[in-house]
């Protein structure tokens, strides 16, 4: 594993994980209000 791939995976990982807790989120203040 080249480390641009790695770094590549890791951006993909943050990417990946902001766009569920952003959901996450929108969901929350949804079943809040």
């Amino acid at each position: 594993m080249t480390f641009s791939f790695m770094c590549l995976y890791i951006i993909y990982w943050f990417d990946f994980i902001s766009i569920l807790s952003n959901q996450y989120i929108k969901n929350r203040i949804v079943l809040n209000v």
